[in-house]
């Protein structure tokens, strides 16, 4: 089975769930645009005067819509998941779906929509209740060996760099055992990739000789696994994160109203180009509608000029380059740290660690004395994409940053820099540009993705 959680159909499906604000709300779905070969299709409110729950003398007609939506939302998961019939879905995805009210004349729901999502992404990233001493020791193997090939990668690209470390990362029969114990006791709860980025931390604190000790292993077991223990991978549009996602969103339209201020006019080019965008726009990747200009090619006067081509008004330009910059690229940093966001004139001191779905975001305690620096990320420069609709009324930027999770553990010395795991994260910004004296930033979604 190979479920493909990018099918354009599910997504619009769950994207309209998410940012829907009663999850009691009745969907239909606009146009006739075929599954097979077309385009997906709208997910809409029904309306309360067409229908609602608990309508106990639903008409003919209602019942018509409401088994179409079902109908497409059926066809929807199982190509989803990659089978062809309702008896190949995952156990806890028939569950979700609750089958018996199919062809019913039944209204489809926001709420069923989330609870049928979060089962899938659970079948995806499945978490480990337990963890056998066989399993602990494949993993530590593996640990080995990508510590290894870390070690050695960093001494090949940073040769100016310091290091203590013997080449080889050789692990004695007393050290891999005590690896095995701390994966196989606290790895319960983790996902494949969490428990792998874990082993890391573990096998690397155990060959390091820093940490010998028992005690000090074990407390770098207990904070690491409370830190990945529920980090979990998710797109945008994610209906898990959707609060985190609304609650940066109205951060994300204050700021949007800090840098079009009129006392800000000094900050942009007469062309209405932010002078952030013109700073970091040769550094870093740009993709402007499909076009990509790499930190090679120095095509400054080349990005300006397209960029202009497909945003006319240089009213949207300023809004649309003051976010393909750094500032928002920033993101990863203050989530990852559970810092407070450069503050804007509405809000000071603004944190979303409290905020539900925030759990699932790969996060480190900054006041804890267990790590070197109060960052575990090492990301590369961000890359910047902009897509604009055919009629210019609507653009999405994307800032997208990679890189690795880095040991640093107090007093890890040389091995602070040693790979443990890759992090990746998208940021995205939705713009509506329909009022030529306007701009309004509709929506913004994160997405995290750990991997090795």
């Amino acid at each position: 089975m190979a479920i493909n959680l990018d099918n354009v159909q599910f997504r619009a499906f769950v994207e309209f769930a998410a940012n829907v604000s009663s999850k009691r709300t009745i969907l239909k779905a606009e146009n006739a645009t075929l599954l097979n070969g077309g385009a997906p299709r709208k997910i809409v409110a029904r309306g309360k005067w067409c229908d609602f729950l608990g309508n106990v003398g639903r008409g003919a007609d209602n019942k018509l819509n409401n088994n179409d939506i079902r109908a497409l939302f059926m066809e929807t998961v199982l190509r989803t998941c990659g089978v062809s019939s309702e008896a190949q879905l995952p156990e806890r995805v028939k569950t979700a779906m609750k089958l018996h009210d199919y062809n019913q004349g039944k209204p489809l729901t926001a709420r069923r929509i989330i609870a049928v999502h979060k089962a899938i992404v659970d079948e995806v990233e499945k978490a480990n209740d337990t963890v056998s001493v066989d399993r602990a020791r494949t993993e530590v193997d593996n640990a080995v060996n990508y510590v290894r090939a870390s070690v050695e990668s960093l001494k090949q690209k940073s040769r100016a760099f310091v290091f203590d470390i013997d080449t080889a990362v050789n692990i004695s029969d007393k050290q891999r055992e005590a690896a095995v114990q701390l994966v196989q006791e606290f790895g319960a709860g983790m996902t494949d990739t969490g428990l792998r980025i874990f082993a890391n931390y573990m096998v690397t604190a155990a060959v390091s000789g820093i940490y010998d000790d028992e005690n000090n292993l074990r407390a770098i077991a207990t904070n690491m696994s409370r830190y990945l223990k529920n980090a979990r991978n998710f797109k945008t549009c994610d209906a898990r994160v959707a609060d985190l996602d609304a609650k940066m969103t109205k951060y994300w339209q204050s700021r949007l109203s800090d840098v079009m201020g009129r006392n800000r006019a000094d900050k942009y080019d007469a062309d209405g180009f932010s002078e952030d965008f013109t700073k970091d726009m040769e550094r870093a990747t740009l993709k402007i509608c499909g076009q990509t200009f790499t930190t090679e090619e120095k095509k400054g006067a080349e990005i300006k000029a397209l960029l202009m081509s497909r945003i006319a008004n240089p009213l949207h330009r300023k809004a649309i380059t003051a976010f393909m910059n750094q500032h928002a690229g920033a993101l990863p940093g203050y989530l990852h740290t559970r810092g407070d966001f450069m503050p804007t004139t509405k809000y000071s001191g603004f944190n979303v660690s409290s905020v539900k779905g925030f759990g699932l975001v790969f996060s480190i305690d900054p006041t804890s004395n267990m790590f070197q620096t109060a960052n575990l990320q090492a990301l590369r420069q961000p890359e910047y994409i902009l897509d604009v609709s055919e009629d210019g009324t609507k653009a999405k930027v994307t800032v997208r940053s990679s890189g690795d999770l880095k040991f640093r553990l107090v007093q890890s010395k040389g091995w602070s820099e040693v790979s443990m795991g890759t992090a990746a994260y998208d940021v995205e910004f939705e713009f509506d540009l329909s009022n030529p004296n306007k701009v309004k930033l509709t929506n913004s979604h994160f997405s995290q993705t750990l991997g090795l």
